[in-house]
């Protein structure tokens, strides 16, 4: 995470991210932006894989 006192990095497992108290709310707000972006997509036409 990009902060004004720069970088910030965090790791454990995907369930206590979504337990913790600081992380929940960060990984809600990603899941969140996730879909909002993949509902979004619109595959365009004629494209190959």
């Amino acid at each position: 995470m990009l902060t004004p006192s720069g970088l910030h990095f965090g790791q454990a497992p995907f369930d206590a991210l979504w337990q913790d108290a600081l992380g929940g709310p960060v990984m809600a707000a990603a899941l969140h932006l996730m879909q909002a972006l993949t509902a979004k997509h619109q595959p365009l036409t004629g494209a190959q894989p």
